[in-house]
């Protein structure tokens, strides 16, 4: 993983802990220094722990296929690969014996549907571009401001450069 994660401008490597620490304390040990750390999430704010990795638990997991199911939704990601194309298409929503939702591969393996929902969330919480500072001057995004929607608040005026999504009301 150290190899190529440096391969990748070295890429931030996110492994699962919940059966250990092995995977990242190996990586520590071969100086890599970028290694996920843990967020908590049932938080008003978000906060990082001190813990490096993933940790896979049913509140985890269900954040996970939330999130990617409103990245699939909006069309902002795309999947190529076969494999997770095929495991995909066989995970879904379970109970577990207590009565708690859980997601799981109904068919084979769904080792490629985690790490994919691991790289996603992951990737996301460092993408620093999605905080774009505020618009220049007076002008206000329409996404931002309720006094550029129409009187039920579903279509957004055009302004010069502000981009709304209404897809989800049409």
């Amino acid at each position: 993983l150290a190899c190529i994660g440096r391969f990748y401008n070295h890429a931030q490597i996110a492994p699962e802990v919940n059966s250990g620490i092995t995977v990242t304390s190996r990586l520590s040990k071969l100086n890599y220094e970028n290694l996920y750390i843990w967020r908590k999430r049932d938080t008003v704010a978000i906060k990082f722990t001190g813990k490096l990795g993933w940790e896979t638990s049913l509140d985890s997991k269900r954040y996970m296929v939330e999130f990617a199911r409103s990245k699939i939704y909006y069309k902002q990601v795309i999947v190529r690969s076969k494999i997770l194309w095929g495991e995909l298409q066989n995970f879904g929503m379970d109970w577990t014996p207590t009565g708690m939702i859980t997601y799981r591969a109904f068919k084979g393996h769904d080792d490629a549907t985690m790490a994919w929902l691991i790289a996603l969330v992951t990737s996301d919480d460092e993408n620093f571009e999605k905080y774009v500072p505020p618009p220049s001057g007076n002008q206000v995004a329409s996404g931002l401001d309720p006094a550029y929607f129409d009187s039920e608040g579903l279509f957004g005026n055009v302004i010069s450069g502000a981009r709304v999504d209404t897809n989800p009301w049409r």
